[in-house]
């Protein structure tokens, strides 16, 4: 069996007007608790994303520049249900814990999030928000019952216990910027629409290029939207600029960087 030790039992209905609805920031409260050693709750999670007097659903997406800012990275991983159990799996082993959506086992019609922490060859054991307490299903009840082709790993930046800064603006620490070209601290050029969008966006010095900006297919990455166009790779996410959408920002998790994808 594996398992992440200590992981903790975090309940959606707390305080916050929202309590019914606070799966995903419950389970989200639960992994960064254990990554980062802090106490989170789902209501100052719900809050942080989308504010107090908000009720209503909530989603993953809404939740990755708080992850960030916290030095948590919060990323989807899309696949058949039977190739994420088993991506699952590998990441608990990496002790990484994952969210997963399930339909609602107390309400018919609706979905409910729960955090993924322990498995063995055969089941896999989440923390479930309503209850508190663990839930543990079989390989096979998993592949019938996750919804959506995703979940969500949570890790912390670097792998481990590395705290980041987060800048609102300006130049990371670190980088060069000579009002035409951003250059990382790797040496790697950041140009164009990127080089904007890092300057004014939310950014931390350790997120460098891994390599220069690329002409790409989005199809090729599940995001036929978009249409082609340019593409570059950071430590810890991905941009895409196309004429039509402008500057698109992605979670990048190291499983996608392959030369077939380039153009």
């Amino acid at each position: 069996m594996t398992s992440l030790a200590n992981f903790p039992m975090v309940s959606q209905r707390d305080s916050d007007a929202n309590a019914d609805f606070d799966c995903v920031p419950a389970s989200i409260a639960a992994c960064m608790e254990y990554l980062t050693g802090k106490h989170y709750t789902a209501a100052e999670i719900k809050d942080a994303a989308y504010g107090a007097a908000y009720t209503g659903g909530t989603d993953a997406h809404e939740f990755v520049d708080y992850c960030a800012a916290q030095g948590v990275r919060l990323a989807p991983i899309d696949g058949s249900a039977a190739q994420l159990v088993g991506s699952i799996k590998s990441f608990i082993a990496s002790g990484h814990p994952c969210i997963i959506t399930e339909p609602d086992p107390y309400l018919a019609g609706w979905l409910h999030v729960c955090a993924a922490y322990e498995c063995d060859s055969a089941s896999i054991t989440v923390m479930d928000p309503w209850i508190d307490q663990p839930v543990k299903k079989s390989d096979g009840q998993w592949v019938s019952q996750l919804v959506g082709n995703e979940v969500w790993m949570l890790e912390r930046f670097g792998g481990g216990g590395v705290t980041v800064t987060v800048q609102t603006s300006g130049v990371p620490d670190g980088w060069h910027d000579d009002g035409t070209k951003l250059t990382a601290p790797n040496g790697v050029q950041v140009v164009l629409g990127f080089r904007n969008h890092v300057l004014t966006g939310r950014w931390y010095a350790a997120n460098v290029p891994l390599e220069a900006e690329y002409h790409a297919d989005p199809v090729l990455l599940h995001n036929a939207s978009v249409g082609a166009g340019q593409r570059q790779i950071f430590r810890d996410c991905m941009l895409w600029w196309t004429q039509t959408k402008g500057v698109i920002q992605e979670p990048y998790i190291g499983l996608e960087l392959d030369a077939a994808y380039k153009k």
